[in-house]
């Protein structure tokens, strides 16, 4: 899986990428992965989570903390946890 880097989130003309919602897309861009995985994480639905990338609706505070938690990797399942479970 590919690393979110500073470098990666500058758009053309060297802008820096600053709100959330175009952060959290590039994340998912960067590193493949489904709007639906991630709406799913947050509690938000497809739908909603891509107008919020567009920035033509808000999300819920909890929707935000889920956002962050995310993008610092807490939706990841370690090997040791898939062992438990089996």
């Amino acid at each position: 899986m590919s690393t979110l880097n500073i470098k990666s989130l500058k758009k053309k003309g060297g802008k820096l990428v600053k709100s959330l919602n175009q952060v959290a897309k590039k994340y998912l861009e960067v590193n493949g992965i489904k709007i639906k995985y991630f709406a799913d994480y947050i509690g938000c639905d497809k739908s909603n989570c891509t107008h919020w990338f567009n920035g033509e609706r808000k999300i819920t505070t909890e929707q935000r903390i889920k956002v962050h938690e995310f993008l610092s990797g807490k939706y990841l399942t370690t090997s040791d946890e898939i062992e438990k479970e089996e």
